[in-house]
């Protein structure tokens, strides 16, 4: 089985696409037929690098990926100045609900 992990922001998440749409899902759509493929969509809307290193430590890596797709970008402009622990402290969003 081939696991693909893909982490990053909104773009990543699919803000504002039909879920069907989403990269994950047309490129899951594209492996059919390959020997069994997973495509995990761990993008979080909002999220920065720093955010994606937690999601990588605490979710991404018990999935036990053979390729991990990262993809962030604006957003890490908004937390520059911080500490990663200080800023995961504060925004915890990343551990989910």
């Amino acid at each position: 089985m081939t696991r693909i992990v893909t982490l990053g922001d909104s773009s990543t998440f699919g803000w504002g696409v039909d879920p069907q749409y989403t990269y994950q899902e047309l490129l899951e759509d594209r492996l059919v037929g390959s020997p069994l493929v997973e495509v995990f969509n761990l993008g979080i809307s909002g999220h920065t690098s720093r955010h994606g290193r937690g999601v990588f430590d605490h979710y991404a890596l018990d999935l036990d990926p053979d390729l991990l797709i990262l993809s962030f970008g604006a957003n890490d402009g908004r937390y520059v100045l911080q500490e990663t622990d200080e800023m995961l402290s504060v925004d915890d969003t990343w551990l989910g609900g």
